[in-house]
């Protein structure tokens, strides 16, 4: 992998040919070579799940040419550092008016995954699954950092992709990824929530404790094991890639709220006020599989050590009649009930409302579940294994 190491004064970042002819100011930009990106395979890239389980398969890796700066008085360009490559793609012939950003990376190179791609054809540019789209790819460009970014640099070329989107998908799954998991891009214990299941609705939440002086990203579900993530572009936005930095960070301990919007690509990070919150003894998890709870034989959630608040626990559900829900401390005093009574894997629950619906799992069947349950906001996982 090929890096620059190059680091300039604020001229370099100027995106123009400098006609400063005084030497003393420092070295002039007097041409910038913009990157070249390679042809992509003709093929037409079906991009349903594959029926021999690689869920996110390469489909190919997208080159281009490094862009280079020309200095008065040198004949060999350099390089600049910091640098960000963004993949932007729109239909062909939209001329990038409704663009979005597949991935970012400081490298000349990005791997391109076949769920990435078919997420950010249905979440980011709306198209329909099933039919055949023609796409056009360019590179935007940044160098510098700071006040001194500029993001106005494309490349010399554009190339085209032909793909067909698919809708089998089901809801994908992000994790907070960070201090609080030991930095390891393995580790999904931290999933953000949902109010429901609804493959349109992009927005994932999390309520809760944020250690002082911590740093995270957002991981999507088929970038496990990468640095692929969902990181800190600047005003409130996030961009998808592997770069380095772009972190948020938190400097206060205590309790937020992480909103992530993958369709408008924000985020917003807000203080929560636990001056309302219960601390409950257990938090229990119940159905036909328990008796309801008779003889408080129902299983007791655990609580997680980084935050009290969030809940999990692997059960064996032997049957799913009229469904399940959660209650505290083994009382139907208090209850928790969905909103969404259909909505698995992510719903929501109201504390103890009027009427008593249950969440039903009949369209995922008896099996082993994961549950995570959030007893500040309501907000549950119930994902079969």
């Amino acid at each position: 992998m090929k890096r620059y190491i190059y680091y300039f004064a604020a001229l370099l970042l100027l995106p123009v040919v400098s006609s400063c002819e005084n030497d003393t100011d420092g070295p002039t930009v007097t041409e910038i070579t913009a990157s070249v990106l390679s042809s992509l395979p003709p093929e037409v890239f079906d991009l349903a799940a594959s029926q021999e389980g690689d869920d996110n398969a390469l489909l190919f890796t997208l080159r281009w040419t490094p862009t280079e700066f020309h200095m008065k008085g040198e004949e060999t360009p350099r390089g600049v550092a910091p640098i960000e490559y963004s993949i932007q793609i729109d239909v062909t012939g939209n001329q990038f008016a409704d663009a979005g950003t597949l991935a970012a990376t400081n490298a000349d190179t990005v791997d391109v995954f076949r769920k990435d791609l078919n997420d950010f054809l249905l979440s980011q540019l709306k198209l329909e699954a099933g039919e055949t789209c023609e796409l056009e790819v360019r590179l935007s460009v940044k160098f510098g950092e700071g006040n001194h970014a500029f993001n106005q640099l494309y490349s010399q070329n554009t190339v085209t992709l032909q793909a067909i989107p698919s809708d089998g998908e089901g809801v994908p799954f992000v994790y907070l990824i960070g201090d609080m998991t030991g930095r390891d891009n393995t580790d999904t214990s931290f999933p953000m929530f949902r109010d429901d299941s609804n493959v349109s609705n992009l927005i994932y939440t999390y309520t809760g404790r944020i250690a002082a002086g911590s740093w995270f990203k957002f991981m999507p579900e088929s970038s496990t094991g990468t640095w692929n993530l969902y990181y800190d572009a600047g005003d409130g936005k996030i961009a998808h890639g592997d770069i380095d930095g772009g972190a948020f960070y938190v400097e206060d301990e205590g309790y937020y709220t992480l909103t992530l919007d993958l369709q408008a690509m924000t985020c917003r990070i807000e203080p929560y006020d636990m001056s309302q919150a219960t601390a409950w003894k257990t938090i229990n998890f119940t159905g036909a599989f328990c008796g309801w709870g008779e003889a408080d034989n129902e299983p007791d959630m655990i609580p997680k050590a980084y935050d009290p608040h969030i809940w999990t626990l692997e059960a064996d559900l032997s049957t799913i009649e009229y469904g399940v829900k959660f209650r505290a401390d083994h009382s139907w005093d208090n209850r928790w009930c969905p909103r969404y009574p259909t909505a698995v894997p992510f719903g929501v629950c109201d504390f103890n409302p009027e009427d008593d619906p249950n969440i039903s799992l009949d369209e995922t069947g008896t099996g082993t579940y994961f549950i995570v349950f959030n007893d500040l906001t309501g907000h549950y996982i119930i994902s079969k294994k």
